[in-house]
């Protein structure tokens, strides 16, 4: 197996020359995200913005390529599942439906009774821009380190913050 640091790459390495343990790769992938969630502190801004579109008739699903019972145990952690309507996220050991295969994008849109092209993916990675652009689904950029405004301006992201606050200014300005 080639070197990397990217869990996803390990459970797709395995998914693909020993499909007979991916299910065991995936349950320790989902073990491992389940400990770090203990230590993982959010985003500044995040749950200010989850409570202001929670607080709205604006569906909100989290989408990820980590495990759904990593997803629900940090929402549940931070007191934030009330302002999530769903979940949208990995729930397999098959890594070929993770972002950017639109697969979870699909999902979360009928989670929130969205057509996926009146939908905004608000991401972090090349990933969830491509998968959102796949879908044909607006696109938040969220450059939240070095090189990241470069990458997502490249990738043709709709919008681009570097801050998480700065979705409450387009919520309000939206909804005004």
């Amino acid at each position: 197996m080639p070197e990397t640091n990217e869990p996803f790459d390990v459970l797709s390495y395995v998914a693909e020359h020993h499909p007979s343990a991916a299910e065991r790769a995936e349950n320790e992938l989902a073990r491992l995200e389940s400990v770090a969630v203990r230590g993982a502190e959010p985003t500044p801004a995040a749950d200010s913005v989850l409570r202001r579109f929670g607080e709205t008739s604006t569906p909100l699903v989290v989408v990820s390529n980590n495990s759904a019972r990593c997803v629900h145990e940090y929402l549940a952690r931070h007191e934030l599942a009330q302002y999530v309507s769903a979940v949208s996220s990995r729930t397999a050991s098959d890594p070929r439906l993770l972002k950017p295969h639109p697969h979870l994008l699909h999902k979360a849109a009928e989670l929130a009774g969205r057509d996926v092209s009146h939908c905004v993916m608000i991401g972090d990675s090349a990933t969830d821009i491509e998968a959102a652009q796949a879908v044909g689904a607006a696109t938040v950029g969220y450059a939240n380190k070095p090189g990241k405004r470069e990458l997502f301006a490249r990738l043709g992201a709709d919008v681009i913050i570097d801050d998480m606050a700065a979705l409450l200014s387009i919520h309000a300005a939206r909804t005004d």
